[in-house]
């Protein structure tokens, strides 16, 4: 998240717009998982190695994250 976040605010005009929002988008995904999962006693949290659909959430990140560096990136 932090290669995202950090693009976005010092190099967004390098990422271009398509890009640029899909990172946005990711972003808010994740604060909405976190604020919508964690919040949860651990009473009522299901311990299942596939919890609420987390890892498409991590791929779309890291995928991005990739994209993210190889537009940022010096060469």
């Amino acid at each position: 998240m932090c290669t995202i976040s950090q693009a976005l605010e010092k190099n967004a005009d390098q990422l271009g717009a398509d890009l640029a929002e899909r990172c946005r988008q990711a972003l808010k995904d994740e604060l909405t998982w976190c604020r919508d999962r964690c919040g949860y006693s651990v009473s009522h949290m299901s311990f299942q190695t596939n919890h609420y659909g987390w890892q498409e959430l991590s791929q779309r990140l890291y995928a991005l994250a990739g994209e993210v560096s190889a537009k940022t990136s010096r060469k």
